[in-house]
Parts: C-alpha cells; sequence; structure tokens
C-alpha cells in the first residue's frame, strides 16, 4: 500500500543516473569537435602549405604527406566522421532491460560510473528493505522483493539465497556466508537490530547514507570526466596537429644545416 513511496525510491536513482549519462555525453562533444577541426586543418595543410617544400625534397619524410593522396583524405575525414556519429548515438543511447547499471548507456565501462550505478541500487535496495519491514513483510519475502526492485542485478542472488536459508529456519550467523555479500550497512542492520521498527529506522538511515555517497560519487564524476575527456580526446588532437604542423619546419633546418660543407 506505499506504492509512491517505493516508486520514489527508485526513481530518484534512476534520475540521478540518467543525469550523470547526459553530462558525460554532452562533455564528448568539445574534444570530438576538436578532433574534426584538427582534421580539417590538416587536409586543409596538406593541399595548401605542403607543396612549398616540395624543392628541398622532404616530403617523403613528412607524416602530413599521406594526406596529399585522396586515400589519405578520405581517411582523414572519415576517422573525426565516425567519432562524431558514435558521440551522437552515445547522446541518444537507449537504456536496455537492467534499470540503474544500464541507465549509464556506454559509459557503464567506467569505474566511476559503476561505483554510482552500485550505490544507487545499493540505497534503493536499503530504502525498499526497510519500507517493506515496517509495514510488517516477513524478512525473506521483504529481502526478495526490495533486491528483485532495487535495479542491482548483483543483489539479487545473494538476497535470494539469503531469504532460501531463512525460510529453512536458518539463522542470521549460520548464513554469513551470503550475507557478506549484502550491503556493509543493511548486513550490519540485519545483524544487530531485533525489531523490526528498530531494523526499519537503521535501513532507513543506510539508505540515507548511501543516497549521499552516491550523490557526492555522481558529482565528482559529472566534474572530472569532462576535464579528463577535453585532456585526452582534445588534448590528443591538438598534439597530434601541433607535431605534423611543427614536423616540415624542424626537417627543414635539420636538411638545410646538412649542406653545409
Amino acid at each position: 500500500g506505499r506504492l509512491p513511496a517505493a516508486l520514489e525510491a527508485f526513481g530518484v536513482a534512476y534520475r540521478r543516473l540518467a543525469e550523470l549519462r547526459r553530462v558525460m555525453a554532452m562533455a564528448l562533444i568539445y574534444p570530438v569537435s576538436l578532433v574534426c577541426l584538427a582534421a580539417m586543418l590538416l587536409v586543409f595543410a596538406a593541399y595548401h602549405f605542403l607543396p612549398t617544400y616540395d624543392w628541398i625534397e622532404i616530403n617523403d619524410q613528412l607524416a602530413a604527406n599521406s594526406l596529399r593522396t585522396p586515400t589519405g583524405a578520405i581517411v582523414a575525414f572519415l576517422i573525426p566522421a565516425l567519432l562524431l556519429v558514435l558521440t551522437l548515438g552515445v547522446i541518444v543511447w537507449r537504456t536496455r532491460r537492467a534499470p540503474l547499471g544500464s541507465a549509464l548507456g556506454a559509459f557503464h565501462w567506467l569505474p566511476g560510473a559503476r561505483r554510482v550505478a552500485r550505490l544507487c541500487g545499493y540505497a534503493s535496495f536499503a530504502e525498499l528493505l526497510g519500507l517493506l519491514v515496517r509495514n510488517g513483510a516477513p524478512l525473506p519475502a521483504a529481502l526478495r522483493l526490495s533486491a528483485d526492485a532495487a535495479g542491482w542485478p548483483a543483489l539479487q542472488s545473494p538476497t535470494h539465497q539469503l531469504a532460501d536459508q531463512l525460510e529453512r529456519g536458518d539463522t542470521l550467523g549460520q548464513a554469513a556466508a551470503v550475507l557478506r555479500q549484502l550491503p556493509p550497512l543493511v548486513r550490519t542492520g540485519l545483524v544487530i537490530t531485533e525489531s523490526p521498527d528498530r531494523l526499519a529506522n537503521t535501513l532507513a538511515a543506510a539508505a540515507g547514507d548511501y543516497d549521499r555517497r552516491a550523490r557526492a560519487a555522481a558529482d565528482r564524476l559529472a566534474v572530472a570526466f569532462p576535464a579528463l575527456a577535453t585532456i585526452l580526446i582534445g588534448g590528443g588532437a591538438v598534439g597530434v596537429y601541433g607535431f605534423m604542423m611543427l614536423q616540415p619546419y624542424i626537417q627543414t633546418l635539420i636538411t638545410i644545416n646538412s649542406w653545409r660543407p
């Protein structure tokens, strides 16, 4: 009878991950734009500037000289075009079946992003478990329902095993091996509390703690990822462009210096 509260616990976590996915996707636009601009300038320089070095016969030693062929020019434009299409695909990436882990779309492989998703799943699990316990649901059924609804698949297997053991009459001490796979604050609450009301309060506090940690981790990632993407992708493009532009000048000085008697 508390469907709105249950949906709110899930919706907050999902909304946070969806917003983080949008921030990370938008952060790729600037460095990918630098890659595209560098590629266009390289092709332009190869066709308009490199011919001025033909008299010194150093073009066969220049990396940018490969762009003076039709194939080289096509490749130079094709790589940034593919990056741009990939970026747009990430921006419009649709979530798949598993709600929390895949709410990050193509960014789920990032270590920091997976930590945010895991903490959001823990917060939802603790919130829903406390809600069920407070309303008198048996602990095995509450464990199964909260794990299935939390949206973090890694919780389902150990939680279902723990529920099965409790239904067979085992104590939490006898289920210690499975219990260790649950979130630490939830595990501690199950072990040290006795009454349902105290357990519900403990789980509510655990949910608040996991939610704060998830929010802080999401904020850090939202700041760090754009800077990291700009340094790695944009900085790499600028570095390659600078090398290919300076190489003719440096090679010219080396060649002229070799002419001295």
